[in-house]
């Protein structure tokens, strides 16, 4: 992808983000609550890769 296009489409997320964050952010509840097994698990890596030190502080890292 050009770097025209990526910027564009960077464009565009970061707008649908910001015009559509009430209805992201409720898909979001709703997928927690109906993956509780799934968040936990994943929220279980997080911090023990965290505590390795994988995880930078700007939450740029996976």
């Amino acid at each position: 992808m050009t770097l025209e296009a990526q910027e564009a489409r960077r464009i565009y997320k970061r707008e649908y983000r910001h015009k559509n964050r009430e209805k992201i952010n409720q898909k979001q509840r709703e997928w927690r609550a109906a993956n509780p097994e799934r968040v936990k698990n994943y929220q279980v890596r997080y911090w023990e890769k965290k505590a390795k030190g994988d995880v930078r502080i700007d939450g740029q890292g996976d």
